[in-house]
């Protein structure tokens, strides 16, 4: 892995490509389950309605509804963290991984150790099943498939 890439930005990326590998097996509003997890598709390809660094902002902009209904622009990606700041949004949390379902997000997961304070109320006042995932167990499950 490069020297400038953190392992928890390639343990949330090995993620997202395997969740995102399920949830093409089955396709758009079906029920799909992989790592423990159960949600309902809602996207077609390549993104499958799940997001890398997924900006939430207090107001609930990204939460509900999704970026990707809330702007054309933000049909392959969220926007960044610092647009929203740029433009004086107020940052409620950035999931590592936010899976959508049925037009919300419906999971978010954080790649580390511990759960973020901001993470955990956010996911409380949005309705959004929290999960953090150690950085390392990522890495080690999905080092053969991805390697």
């Amino acid at each position: 892995m490069p020297r400038d890439i953190s392992p928890r930005v390639v343990a949330a990326t090995r993620l997202a490509r395997s969740l995102r590998f399920a949830a093409g097996a089955v396709g758009p509003g079906s029920e799909c389950s992989h790592l423990g997890l159960v949600w309902t598709v809602s996207r077609s390809g390549p993104f499958h309605g799940i997001w890398i660094n997924y900006p939430i902002i207090a107001d609930g902009s990204g939460a509900a509804p999704v970026w990707q209904d809330i702007a054309a622009s933000y049909r392959d990606a969220p926007p960044s963290v610092r647009s929203l700041l740029e433009r004086g949004a107020v940052l409620s949390t950035c999931l590592d991984v936010a899976i959508e379902g049925h037009g919300r997000i419906a999971i978010g997961i954080q790649t580390s150790g511990h759960a973020d304070p901001a993470a955990v109320e956010a996911a409380f006042r949005h309705h959004i099943a929290l999960f953090v995932i150690p950085t390392g167990l990522i890495l080690s499950a999905t080092e053969s498939f991805h390697g």
